[in-house]
């Protein structure tokens, strides 16, 4: 493992910057980064490292000796692997968001990769780093070998994963006409179909390795408890359910029983056309 200490990487990664920034070439271009060390922050996950530098998250626990299982604690050293992005220069009129749905990349991901204080101003000629995403729409599965997932609905997000005056939203919501169908997001057994308090009509598949997804707020179900389904195969359609303000599909993504961002699982690039 390259041991560079807190200091050296944060020099790596403005040599990288100012190389990129010193290129001649207009558009979008390969550039290959060396393994180097990363200082876990507050907040930080597998996930999250992965998509800052456009690792496969499996790929970077493995590097390192690890289970994506296991917590990351703050100061902690990490090997980031040696990978190619691509970088692209800003043109006129563009800012961050034109970009990201042109490249299927989430917004986040960009601000973090490049450390972009406003996305909506970018300077012309400014060098991204355009971690590596795959274009996808709904049932088409995700290449990352850590999950294989893909958008059960394609859809915008109107209320994402996280905490919400003090009350964790569980899953994301996709709003959608009552009716539209839902797809499994992946290959699993129906564990649980029928009521369920504020979900309203809801459909939890099990994926193996620790892995179940969640349907709620639907209008009607395709399958039945025990069933097993593939990946893409319609399962429900949308509803308003429950407790609901509207037609929308609330997905959840659960491992070992805890609910995680299904953002950090699955490739958002319909979703940012959409106003994620």
């Amino acid at each position: 493992m390259l041991k560079f200490g807190r200091l050296g990487s944060v020099g790596i990664l403005v040599a990288v910057l100012l190389l990129l920034a010193q290129s001649q070439a207009v558009g979008e271009s390969p550039v290959s980064l060396s393994a180097s060390e990363y200082i876990v922050q507050a907040g930080d996950s597998f996930w999250s490292i992965g998509q800052r530098f456009g690792v496969d998250p499996e790929n970077l626990a493995q590097s390192n000796e690890m289970d994506l299982s296991e917590p990351l604690e703050v100061g902690q050293s990490l090997e980031i692997p040696e990978t190619t992005v691509k970088t692209y220069q800003v043109k006129a009129g563009e800012n961050l968001w034109t970009i990201a749905g042109r490249y299927g990349i989430p917004v986040t991901t960009l601000v973090q990769a490049n450390n972009v204080e406003n996305p909506d101003r970018l300077q012309i000629g400014q060098a991204l780093l355009l971690p590596s995403r795959t274009v996808i729409s709904r049932g088409t599965a995700v290449t990352s070998a850590v999950s294989g997932f893909a958008w059960p609905i394609t859809g915008p997000i109107t209320s994402r994963f996280g905490w919400r005056k003090g009350v964790l939203h569980t899953g994301l919501d996709i709003a959608a006409d009552i009716g539209t169908e839902i797809t499994a997001a992946k290959g699993g057994t129906v564990v649980y179909a029928g009521w369920a308090n504020g979900y309203g009509l809801v459909l939890k598949l099990d994926h193996g390795d620790g892995y179940e997804t969640l349907y709620a707020h639907t209008s009607k179900l395709l399958v039945r408890l025990g069933d097993h389904v593939y990946a893409g195969q319609a399962i429900a359609r949308v509803g308003s359910t429950g407790n609901s303000t509207g037609p929308h599909l609330h997905f959840e993504v659960r491992r070992g029983g805890t609910a995680v961002n299904p953002m950090n699982l699955l490739n958002n690039s319909s979703m940012v056309a959409a106003g994620y």
